[in-house]
């Protein structure tokens, strides 16, 4: 029998999707009157608000900074200065600044004249704030910010999300979080669900349970707060898919505009063939890469999750001495089964070594002795 075999060959620098994306993303607290050089700055408490919309999830991120860790003068009037990276086609359409006990709004203008005009309120030691998209990250800038004066603001922006026929995903803000220079304690989760979207969670960490509470004018919500310790890699956050046969259909009026947004799942409506049957191959060197195992173990499972489905099937090995199979038999590519499976591995399962060519022999081997058809995916640095 013919045997049809496929070797995709991952790159563990690939997957800087699943990793913290540290290029532009940087808190500091400067003093306006020396230039721009600064100190490190702190976010004091971090919330996080998340409503579906359409093919995107809103979020509304609260941040609480504090220049308490400095060696500025009390009496200096500093600025706080944030520059971070969004994921995607993400996109910032909102920002609040809270002034003693009021919320204020800002404007969208071109940038020499919101520049212009935060430097004269700058110069005039009053109280603004400012958004700057650059070229491929945004940076904020609140004044004045003193010790013992921490400074909110809410940043609302919508992030495109990843579907299957059970889940729809997206990546938590954790890089932005990680510009503090004291760990944040944790970040409050507070989820709108609806009839067609709910059962919130977090993909890498099944034990953390939404509780569901009531607002007096939000309505019904769902929360959970994720404990400092869990902030330390990528997290992503799901809701059960609204799918229905594939498709997912969207309206909205916004300003006397009608939209619509479309999501679909080509694989539950295309006839294909055959189905998938995909090998994964964990080779890792720990000296080679700046990624922990529980991020590579969490990225190949998201992939897993996003682009199979549940006509096709999967299996596991991993680089050892003798090479370690989840499994005899391959597996269904349903969400339940890829779950209950990567529930079960752990980080020990990772060899700190290589031992890539006895791993593809044994693969080989596997998709010879069970299938006609059979892909190799190598998860390897």
């Amino acid at each position: 029998m013919k045997i049809i075999l496929k070797i995709w060959l991952v790159i563990l620098i690939l997957f800087s999707t699943f990793s913290s994306i540290n290029a532009q993303n940087s808190l500091q607290i400067i003093n306006p009157q020396w230039g721009w050089w600064g100190e490190p700055g702190i976010i004091e408490e971090a919330a996080l608000s998340i409503r579906p919309k359409g093919v995107f999830f809103e979020y509304g991120l609260y941040l609480t900074f504090s220049a308490d860790q400095t060696y500025f003068d009390p009496l200096d009037s500093l600025e706080v200065e944030l520059k971070f990276n969004l994921h995607g086609n993400a996109f910032v359409h909102d920002s609040w600044l809270w002034i003693e006990d009021e919320i204020i709004q800002a404007e969208i203008m071109d940038e020499w004249t919101a520049g212009q005009i935060y430097n004269e309120i700058v110069g005039r030691n009053l109280d603004p704030s400012i958004l700057f998209k650059r070229d491929g990250y945004y940076e904020l800038r609140v004044f004045p910010i003193m010790k013992g004066m921490p400074r909110k603001v809410k940043l609302t922006y919508m992030v495109p999300t990843n579907w299957t026929n059970n889940l729809v995903t997206a990546s938590l803000p954790v890089e932005i979080l990680g510009t503090s220079a004291s760990q944040v304690e944790n970040l409050k989760l507070v989820v709108y669900p609806n009839e067609k979207w709910d059962n919130p969670g977090i993909l890498e960490y099944n034990d953390l349970d939404f509780e569901s509470e009531v607002d007096t004018v939000f309505g019904e919500y769902k929360s959970v707060v994720i404990p400092k310790e869990y902030l330390r890699n990528s997290l992503t956050f799901s809701l059960k898919s609204p799918m229905e046969s594939g498709f997912y259909l969207s309206t909205f009026t916004e300003r006397n505009e009608d939209y619509y947004q479309l999501a679909v799942l080509p694989s539950e409506i295309l006839t294909t063939e055959a189905s998938n049957n995909v090998m994964v191959l964990f080779d890792y060197e720990s000296p080679n890469s700046s990624l922990s195992k529980t991020d590579i173990l969490n990225g190949v499972k998201l992939a897993l999750l996003n682009y199979l489905s549940d006509s096709d099937s999967f299996n596991i090995a991993f680089s050892k001495l003798n090479i370690e199979r989840i499994s005899e038999v391959w597996l269904p590519a349903d969400s339940i089964t890829i779950e209950n499976t990567f529930a079960n591995i752990t980080t020990a399962n990772l060899a700190n070594y290589s031992n890539l060519p006895s791993l593809i022999g044994n693969a080989i081997d596997f998709i010879n002795s069970r299938s006609s058809r059979g892909t190799i995916l190598i998860v390897s640095n």
